[in-house]
């Protein structure tokens, strides 16, 4: 009999108003949005430390330690709920009720039960649709905990509870404004510019926050798929899950995501043959997603941290069986050169448990733990930046870039031997001229010093190739561009962040005319050399696609979409920017307002350009040129301008 026992906690309720409605209108469409909902739920609640306990269809029940927290959670899941919807037609978005509720609970297994489920439960049906409805003993925790605006409904008959219960109703003011801060790597290659006094160009990224959160959400249809029950697995596949830190220290944290993202690099730089799937975000079910993604192998790891020190433990899993074929715990002083051995030790294990031991017959042995290693740092300040940068730590504004730059170059003057640096100077610098933060060409050329810097310390690395191409994009130098593309995809043949970045970097750059990037019957083999290989690029955004099952990657659905677009095929650009939806992204509102307006829908067109005004502050046909012109689009202007005057660009 299963052991049960009692305790007291606080418990949030939610469903989408009018599910049943949606599902008998569009069941797939009704269900891509919901599983986009429930990637923005589940980044919101571990967050806040809370534990999904149930779920059915569109109902979730959650459990926190606090009524604070899950309050702060409700409040957060409601204002990034809706900035999605804001991005869709009325027809598609998703309203959430919401029921907050601190009690009793009876807790056997991994189900909770008792009256302080039901009347969060029961608050819930009475919540507003994207509302939040709260008890009266959840008020009196938190009413000087926010500065929240509540409504007190008075005492209400909930069904199936003995007594009258005071709810209150959090005002519709409260859950308006500012989306929720969070901390996340930014994802695809333009996102929004939040209005302010200050010139376009000089504000970062204003939404940030949310476009993280939702790119979780929409690169994050994570497992859309086949739902077969014997689901195919390839031997030369591994998912890597972000390794889970258990402390709230954020040294904890950016050491856990600067591994991740090491190990990522480590395997993929190592092994040409391995297909390695990185997952942004840990999944609730393991076995689920690596049957999606079709992995044989999983990598799962978690760090703690007490004091100045932590213990690693990372597992290698059959996932057929769930089984752990490889595990090991590492207990560390938290130094930067420890963490780098530790690192090159893991790489290292790996490797050896999935293509053999040195000097076994296989496929790559020796050769592969030798090329393995990969040099760190002994500065910890430089170590921490290089995180910080590569995860765009903080609010993403112009002091955030500043930041970023400036602790960079300090790196790389302290440890001028650490390439990942290097590498990630390169990349800010890329960005930050693509996004208007910078418009000096002088910092481009710097750029290229710093990435050859860092090809030079690690000459084997396709990432590293890659980010001299794209800085060599926005120089428009295209034969070195197209050699350090080459060169990257030589190097890295099964990195889909590598594959997708230069896909989408040959597709739009060169001197292609725009009859030439039109060509869709072209014979193949046309386009891929000279100043015009827009054929090749196609072809890694196809082999990216085809690697990246659980969707992680932007650049390749934005770089076909671009395709599909000028190939008349709408139905299909829609449907493959719609597998990222994005809002506040100018790519993704160009792309589906251009979509929408072609399949005739103007009024679903007219909604994704007033998003564009109203994100960017400006209805002036200058900023979308310059759009076109910085990211090589000039060819595909004259197809666009006519439509974004038709929708008040002037």
């Amino acid at each position: 009999m299963t052991a049960t026992e009692r305790k007291m906690a606080a418990i949030l309720a939610m469903d989408v108003a009018s599910y049943s409605e949606k599902m008998g209108r569009d069941e797939e469409g009704t269900l891509r949005h919901l599983r986009a909902c429930r990637e923005i739920i589940e980044g919101v609640v571990s967050e806040n430390r809370g534990r999904i306990f149930n779920t059915a269809g569109d109902a979730f029940m959650i459990e926190f330690s606090s009524a604070i927290s899950a309050l702060s959670a409700a409040v957060d899941i409601q204002k990034l709920i809706q900035s999605r919807n804001d991005s869709l037609q009325d027809i598609e978005q998703m309203k959430f009720r919401i029921g907050v509720n601190v009690g009793d609970i009876i807790i056997e297994g991994n189900n909770l039960y008792g009256e302080g489920v039901n009347v969060a439960a029961r608050l819930e049906g009475i919540a507003e649709p994207g509302g939040i409805s709260i008890s009266d003993k959840v008020y009196a925790e938190v009413r000087r905990k926010f500065n929240f605006a509540f409504e007190d409904k008075g005492h209400q008959e909930l069904k199936n509870i003995e007594d009258p219960v005071r709810v209150y109703q959090l005002s519709h003011s409260s859950l308006v404004g500012g989306v929720p801060g969070s901390d996340a790597s930014l994802m695809a290659p333009i996102a929004a510019v939040k209005k302010s006094a200050a010139p376009p160009q000089k504000k970062l990224l204003g939404i940030a926050a949310v476009v993280v959160m939702v790119i979780a959400a929409g690169l994050g249809i994570f497992f859309k798929g086949s739902g077969s029950a014997d689901p195919v697995r390839v031997s030369n596949t591994l998912m890597l899950v972000p390794i889970e830190y258990l402390s709230s220290e954020e040294l904890s944290r950016n050491f856990a995501n600067g591994l991740t993202q090491d190990l990522f690099d480590g395997l993929t730089t190592a092994s040409k043959g391995l297909n390695v799937v990185r997952l942004p975000k840990r999944p609730d079910d393991l076995a689920a997603a690596a049957a999606k993604t079709g992995a044989q192998y999983m990598i799962d790891g978690s760090l703690r941290q007490s004091g100045d020190k932590f213990r690693l433990s990372i597992s290698l899993i059959n996932t057929s069986t769930m089984a752990s074929l490889w595990n090991k715990t590492y207990d560390k002083k938290m130094s930067a050169s420890e963490i780098f051995e530790t690192q090159d030790e893991i790489v290292r294990g790996l490797l050896e448990e999935i293509v053999g031991s040195e000097g076994s017959r296989s496929v790559l042995g020796t050769e592969i733990a030798r090329n393995a290693h990969k040099r760190g740092t002994e500065n910890l300040t430089a170590f921490e930046c290089v995180n910080y940068a590569r995860n765009w730590a903080g609010e993403l504004t112009v002091d955030g870039y500043a930041r970023s730059q400036k602790c960079l170059l300090e790196s790389t003057a302290a440890d001028p031997n650490y390439a990942e640096a290097w590498s990630e100077l390169t990349k800010l610098l890329f960005f930050g001229y693509g996004f208007g933060f910078t418009t000096k060409t002088s910092e481009l050329e710097d750029a290229l010093k710093y990435i050859d810097r860092a090809i030079a310390l690690d000459p084997k690395n396709g990432a590293y190739q890659m980010n001299k191409a794209s800085i060599l994009f926005m120089k428009k130098s295209w034969p070195e561009m197209y050699t350090a593309i080459d060169k990257s995809v030589e190097l890295a043949p099964n990195n889909v962040s590598v594959l997708s970045q230069s896909g989408y970097l040959a597709v739009w750059g060169g001197n292609c005319t725009l009859a030439q990037r039109s060509d869709v019957n072209a014979k193949p083999g046309t386009f891929v050399s000279g100043s015009c290989q827009w054929q090749k690029g196609y072809k890694l955004l196809l082999r990216a696609e085809e690697l990246d099952k659980a969707i992680t990657v932007g650049g390749k659905n934005y770089g076909l979409t671009y395709l599909y677009i000028l190939w008349g095929q709408y139905e299909k650009a829609l449907k493959q920017v719609q597998l990222l939806p994005i809002p506040g992204f100018f790519w993704y509102h160009t792309y589906s307002g251009m979509c929408y307006h072609k399949l005739g829908d103007k009024e679903a067109a007219a909604k994704q350009f007033e998003i564009i005004k109203k994100t960017f502050g400006t209805n002036k046909l200058a900023f979308v040129e310059r759009q076109f012109d910085v990211w090589n689009n000039t060819e595909t202007l004259s197809l666009y301008k006519p439509v974004f005057q038709a929708y008040g660009f002037e």
